[in-house]
């Protein structure tokens, strides 16, 4: 048996209400579960989606958000 985050379903039905393109960012404290809870939220709406840590000890650079950017588009157009 897999542990679901607590706030899944929640989160889930919210990103089901609006517009499925807009972004979608968890945030919060390290190891709290966040990247847990986006792979729990993707399976569940089934979606074509893109996961990109941003937990980095440097600035993230423009090109890093323009090269995920671009990943994001590619798997929304394929799925």
């Amino acid at each position: 048996m897999t542990y679901t985050r607590t706030h899944v379903s929640q989160i889930v039905e919210g990103i089901q209400s609006v517009q499925k393109s807009l972004i979608q960012v968890i945030v919060g404290p390290r190891q709290v579960g966040k990247s847990t809870a986006a792979y729990q939220i993707a399976d569940a709406l089934k979606w074509p989606v893109h996961i990109a840590s941003a937990d980095s000890p440097t600035p993230l650079l423009p090109d890093w958000i323009e090269g995920h950017w671009s990943t994001a588009e590619l798997k929304a157009k394929e799925g």
